[in-house]
């Protein structure tokens, strides 16, 4: 039985496109000095139930470019920015509404997001 999958494998047609890999962001010193950084995300487009995968940049930029990297008619992907330093309340407060704001796009993003002092520093 696996000789027969490693088979069929072979037989299958090569295509540039990829699969959404779950990245997670570690913030420089120089994104907190900017005081936030950018955080990318996909979802696929045709599973209500499929979880929403964070990003890199690269894959995010990839979305664009039909036949390579994340194919558009498969995944949706959005953008935001993530506020990482000022005062507590004040980053809890606009990262929480950034989140709000995005849900009717991307349904469940307030739940994947629903830390909003993840990287957060004083």
């Amino acid at each position: 039985m696996i000789d027969e999958y490693k088979k069929a494998i072979k037989r299958r047609p090569k295509s540039n496109e990829k699969y959404a890999r779950n990245f997670l962001p570690k913030p420089s010193e120089n994104d907190y000095q900017k005081g936030y950084i950018e955080r990318y995300f996909a979802k696929q487009r045709n599973n209500i139930q499929a979880p929403i995968v964070e990003i890199d940049k690269k894959q995010y930029d990839s979305h664009a470019v039909a036949g390579t990297g994340l194919n558009s008619a498969f995944y949706q992907v959005l953008l935001l920015r993530w506020k990482l330093t000022g005062e507590l309340q004040e980053v809890q407060k606009i990262n929480f509404k950034t989140v709000k704001s995005l849900e009717q796009k991307m349904p469940g993003i307030s739940i994947r997001l629903s830390k909003p002092l993840q990287f957060y520093k004083q």
